[in-house]
C-alpha cells in the first residue's frame, strides 16, 4: 500500500501489522519524510518513504502501481478535491483499492473547530459526503472504478476539532480535566448513529474493475 500525506507514519505502521502490507509512503515536506522514517524504523517496520509532490510523476515512475492507495485527511486542504483524488486513482493497479478518509467538517467537529480554531477550519475544503462522491465521480479515471462506499463513520468524537490541542496549550491541569469529561462525552455517545451531524469522519473506497 501507499499512503500520501504519510506523516508522522502510524497508518502505514498499521496497514503492515494489521494485513501485512509492504508499505510506502509520499510526504511533500522533507523534514516530514524523515520524522516519519525514523518513527517506522524505531518501530521495525520496514517502509519506504518517498519525499514528493502528489501532482508530479517523476516519484512514481518507476514503481509499479499500489494494491492500496490510501490518504487520510489530505484531499480535504484543495479548494477543488477531484484532481488530488485523480492521483490517487492513477496509482491504483487492477483490481486494487482507493481509499479515502476525511474529516467531516460540515457537522459537529467542524462547528466546534470553527469556534476552537478558526485557522485551521480556514485551511480545510468543508466536504460532506454528498462532495465527496462528487468529486469522485468528476475524476477522468472514476469510469474504471467501482464506488464501493462513501459515508459518514464513527461516532462522536472530540479529537479532531482542535479541542484539546487548545487545552493543551492553556495547560496539563485544563488538558486531564477537558479530556476527561470529553471521555464522558464520547464513551455516553458511543450508540448514536452515523449522520452528517455527529460522525467525525468520512469515509470512501473504490475498487479498479480490472
Amino acid at each position: 500500500m501507499i499512503e500520501l500525506g504519510c506523516f508522522p507514519g502510524r497508518l502505514m505502521e498499521f496497514f503492515h501489522r494489521m494485513y501485512g502490507h509492504d508499505v510506502t509512503g509520499l510526504e511533500y515536506i522533507e523534514e516530514s519524510c524523515h520524522k516519519c522514517e525514523a518513527m517506522l524504523a524505531a518501530k521495525c517496520v520496514p517502509a519506504t518513504v518517498i519525499h514528493g509532490d502528489l501532482f508530479e510523476d517523476e516519484w512514481a515512475a518507476d514503481h509499479p502501481l499500489w494494491d492500496v492507495v490510501f490518504s487520510a485527511g489530505l484531499i480535504e486542504h484543495f479548494d477543488d478535491s477531484s484532481p488530488a483524488i485523480e492521483r490517487h486513482l492513477r496509482l491504483v493497479a487492477p483490481k486494487g483499492h482507493c481509499v479515502i478518509t476525511i474529516p467531516n467538517h460540515s457537522g459537529l467537529n467542524g462547528r466546534l473547530m470553527k469556534i476552537i480554531d478558526r485557522r485551521m477550519w480556514d485551511l480545510h475544503n468543508l466536504m460532506d459526503a454528498d462532495r465527496l462522491r462528487d468529486a469522485f465521480e468528476r475524476s477522468p479515471s472514476s469510469d474504471r472504478f467501482e464506488l464501493l462506499v462513501c459515508r459518514y463513520v464513527e461516532h462522536v468524537g472530540l479529537w479532531n476539532c482542535g479541542l484539546y490541542g487548545r487545552l493543551q496549550s492553556i495547560g496539563r491541569p485544563a488538558f486531564l480535566l477537558g479530556r476527561s469529561m470529553g471521555f464522558v462525552v464520547e464513551a455516553a455517545a458511543r450508540w448514536t448513529p452515523n449522520t452528517r451531524l455527529l460522525s467525525p469522519n468520512i469515509v470512501m473506497v473504490a475498487r479498479e474493475r480490472g
